[in-house]
């Protein structure tokens, strides 16, 4: 299951596998925002990732990223300095040919816990 804890900040985020379908958008609704095509190192740290707790971006991961390089810290939330791939790989979201993430900022979580899931040690 990939659902990351309802609320969330700009310490943490979470990976969910629930990708919205893209939909017309009806009047005085916003529309899907844009996929953004991620690296395997990737981080929150990124400026396209500024936001306030709540906010969401959908990402494409590339494939290949389980065996390079990029820090994983935590489980189901993880640390903005967590790569965001290996994250997704490490919660089961997607495997490691790549695929969409949806990416959420959470409220701080006060203890990330470290796991081995997915070949990806956290």
């Amino acid at each position: 299951m990939c659902e990351g804890e309802k609320g969330l900040s700009t310490g943490q985020y979470s990976i969910e596998n629930s990708i919205p379908e893209p939909l017309a958008p009806k009047l005085g609704k916003l529309p899907i925002p844009p996929i953004i095509d991620l690296a395997c190192g990737t981080t929150m740290r990124e400026e396209v990732f500024k936001g306030d707790p709540g906010s969401t971006w959908l990402g494409n991961c590339p494939g290949g990223c389980t065996d390079l390089s990029g820090t994983v810290w935590g489980t189901m939330i993880y640390h903005r300095d967590s790569s965001i791939c290996r994250a997704a790989i490490h919660t089961g979201c997607i495997k490691d040919g790549g695929g969409l993430v949806q990416i959420a900022f959470s409220m701080p979580v006060h203890k990330l816990y470290s796991t081995m899931s997915y070949s990806i040690q956290s």
